[in-house]
């Protein structure tokens, strides 16, 4: 009852409304089982079977998974549709693992974090306004991390080729592509590699941050001001594994080693110290909703967190579609909430 009652203070209520099919407890919700995706199930790993990314698009849940640390795959680019009950794949991609999914303007693309093979043989999956999944594999990766747009009409793909972190840049729509930056390991181990795992626009700027996998983070970010490269700040972001940045009032919000991280243009901080270990989040309308452990929390300020509800047992990514929240779980499985958010 707190939790409601804190909820429709900050106006992220969850709506008491009829829930069709699916059951509700008098007086709360409950998450609902869709059932378990078929194709991250058959993974041999348990890692491989690990919902990594949810994103609502085109009237479906899309799903990532895979293991690209035991070489597996290639995967599908799989999604549950609500109105079939059912999973589906769109396109059968050869990568060994998909860990995040991106929507920029009318299309939705999932890059290859570890293509299959050592030529071009992926670069990012991309859905089309009409439906349709192909793999752009006209530039080689040998990982892609991130992908971001910093005018609505370009494309920036971040990850590695060789030892080296590489940013590369189409102006056409991903048919062909140039390698804008590169930055080898400071390290100074014969062994080391280095890796862009996230990029992100803010105000007219593009921001990378480079990792050494023996010797850690650079000390600070790069940024494309529209001219040259300069050196930015220490966005301060997790290690090892994209930060998942999203754009959320007026700033950049993405995972940091304890918590929650906001940049505005000047600085990274802390905005939300994890209680358990924030695992994904995702934007709604005014509200952005993160996973803390199991415990699904929303704000509309950065300030001030409520409580929604308390995930399904090993609960791993989160997703919006249609106002209803669902969760992925380390099992392969689904949920759905079952009463809609509220504005």
């Amino acid at each position: 009852m707190r939790a409601a009652a804190a909820a429709l203070v900050l106006g992220v209520a969850l709506l008491a409304g009829a829930c069709g099919a699916w059951p509700c407890r008098f007086g709360g919700g409950e998450f609902v089982s869709l059932g378990r995706n078929p194709y991250a199930a058959a993974q041999p790993t348990p890692v491989g079977r690990r919902l990594h990314a949810l994103a609502g698009w085109r009237g479906e849940m899309y799903t990532g998974y895979g293991d690209y640390d035991e070489n597996n795959g290639p995967v599908e680019v799989s999604a549950y549709s609500p109105a079939l009950a059912s999973f589906s794949s769109k396109l059968r991609f050869p990568s060994e693992s998909i860990e995040l999914y991106r929507a920029l303007g009318p299309r939705l693309y999932a890059p290859a974090i570890d293509p299959r093979g050592d030529g071009p043989s992926a670069a990012v999956a991309v859905g089309e306004p009409d439906g349709s999944w192909y793999n752009n594999r006209s530039i080689h990766m040998t990982h892609a991390f991130d992908i971001a747009t910093l005018d609505g009409g370009d494309l920036w793909l971040v990850g590695s080729r060789h030892v080296n972190a590489v940013v590369v840049r189409s102006g056409d729509s991903g048919r062909s592509w140039a390698t804008v930056l590169q930055v080898g390991p400071r390290s100074g181990d014969a062994q080391d590699f280095a890796r862009f795992h996230f990029v992100f626009v803010h105000a007219g700027r593009l921001y990378v941050q480079a990792q050494d996998f023996q010797g850690g983070m650079f000390p600070r970010s790069q940024v494309w001001d529209g001219a040259a490269w300069g050196d930015g700040p220490d966005l301060r972001p997790i290690r090892n594994v994209g930060s998942r940045p999203v754009a959320f009032a007026g700033q950049i919000v993405y995972l940091g080693e304890r918590g929650l991280m906001a940049f505005d243009g000047r600085q990274a901080r802390e905005v939300r110290r994890a209680t358990g270990r924030i695992l994904d989040l995702v934007v709604a309308g005014a509200n952005l909703h993160a996973l803390d452990g199991r415990e699904v929390v929303a704000t509309t300020d950065l300030a001030r967190w409520t409580p929604l509800a308390a995930a399904p047992a090993k609960a791993a990514s989160i997703g919006i579609l249609d106002g209803f929240l669902y969760v992925g779980t380390e099992d392969a499985e689904l949920f759905r909430y079952c009463r809609p958010l509220g504005p």
